[in-house]
């Protein structure tokens, strides 16, 4: 399973982003539950076609992916969640394995 992706375009089951604008492109990030709860207000509305802004997933938010059209400023908000999504899909894979075993 991807922890992480980056679109660069409109699909036929996403184009909330407006991705086909352009340069524009999306990173986006799976957290663990807890995580994706402290970053981002599910309740609240969201522009998801803001740039450089960390927003919940506009398809995937309810499985606690977070994305952020463009990242500048945020860079370094999202490059520290790369690492956390990575150590996340580590663990869950690492844990599966062990329950195959």
């Amino acid at each position: 399973m991807p922890w992480a992706t980056i679109v660069t375009h409109d699909g036929p089951y996403d184009s909330a982003s407006e991705l086909d604008r352009d340069g524009v492109f999306r990173l986006n990030i799976g957290l663990p539950r807890d995580r994706f709860t402290e970053l981002v207000d599910r309740d609240r509305d969201h522009d998801v076609t803001a740039l450089d802004v960390l927003l919940p997933h506009p398809v995937y938010g309810k499985q606690h992916w977070v994305c952020v059209l463009n990242p500048d400023r945020t860079w370094p908000t999202a490059r520290a969640l790369l690492d956390e999504a990575h150590a996340f899909a580590v663990r869950k894979f690492t844990n599966a394995d062990r329950r195959r075993r």
